[in-house]
């Protein structure tokens, strides 16, 4: 076993029990993706990496799909694109996106989820008010309408 591996077992042991601080220090470039795609391997836990702005996240986002065993694990988070006070909606793609990676948190199909400061202050609905009020839609599937109307 490396040292690396040694170090890998005691941070994947703090985690386990409930460690409220973990500091590492020294990761440049793609170490902390790296790491954090180590992490996946030996822990079940759920991951979320909140970082500095959106090119940052954008930048983590690809570095962990290139290190994991599963890139479909791994979604965005992304923050809207407008304040709240704008006259414009945000964009359909980010508010997909973002309906997405909820979707796959509530139903346990994601990771890692990786988002901008930004988006994690948001205030977003409550998983009970999302799952009554939302019909996930897949392109060709076939829905009853009196199903999406009830809703």
């Amino acid at each position: 076993m490396t040292d690396f591996d040694k170090q890998l077992a005691a941070i994947a042991a703090c985690l386990k029990d409930n460690t409220k601080k973990i500091t590492l220090t020294g990761l440049t470039g793609s170490a902390g993706a790296y790491l954090l795609s180590r992490l996946l391997q030996v822990s079940g836990e759920l991951f979320i990496a909140v970082t500095a702005d959106s090119d940052a996240a954008e930048e983590l986002l690809r570095e962990l799909r290139f290190y994991a065993e599963k890139a479909e694990d791994i979604l965005h988070f992304p923050a809207w694109d407008v304040t709240p006070l704008d006259a414009a909606s945000p964009h359909a793609n980010i508010t997909g996106e973002r309906l997405n990676t909820l979707f796959r948190l509530m139903s346990g199909q994601v990771r890692v989820v990786v988002t901008p400061y930004a988006a994690a202050v948001q205030k977003i609905l409550p998983r009970q008010t999302l799952g009554n009020l939302a019909q996930y839609l897949v392109a060709g599937e076939q829905v009853p309408h009196h199903e999406l109307l009830e809703k």
